[in-house]
């Protein structure tokens, strides 16, 4: 999905590769059933991220050990480090109010979950 998105779908296993390659040295499961996988890839021309949910939990080593159903994939460049750092850091930010994540946990269909999570960038 962050391939097709950001328009190199042909690029899908490396962006993966260098996704695990990352979480392979730290778990990115960050606690509260979140998870923010992230890497730089030198296939991407810019910052790039999807995001999901999953129906079931999904264990992802969580620095809380509880399972993760929330996940914010992110990566970009080298040359957008910066802008990935505060990315995250923005990602992080919002979910740590609890009743964000769990309006966003309870969104039913990706257009309800982009509304909750424009409403939660507003406040």
């Amino acid at each position: 999905m962050l391939a097709e998105g950001a328009g190199v779908p042909d690029d899908a296993g490396e962006i993966l590769d260098a996704i695990v390659r990352r979480e392979a040295l730290l778990s990115t499961g960050i606690g509260h059933g979140v998870a923010l996988p992230h890497a730089r890839c030198s296939c991407l021309a810019s910052l790039a991220m999807a995001v999901g949910t999953t129906s079931e939990p999904v264990d992802f080593d969580s620095v809380d050990g509880a399972p993760v159903r929330l996940v914010w994939m992110l990566a970009g460049p080298e040359r957008t480090a910066g802008h990935h750092v505060r990315m995250l850091g923005a990602v992080g930010g919002l979910l740590r109010d609890g009743r964000v994540l769990e309006s966003l946990l309870a969104a039913t269909t990706p257009g309800e979950f982009i509304a909750k999570l424009s409403a939660a960038e507003s406040v």
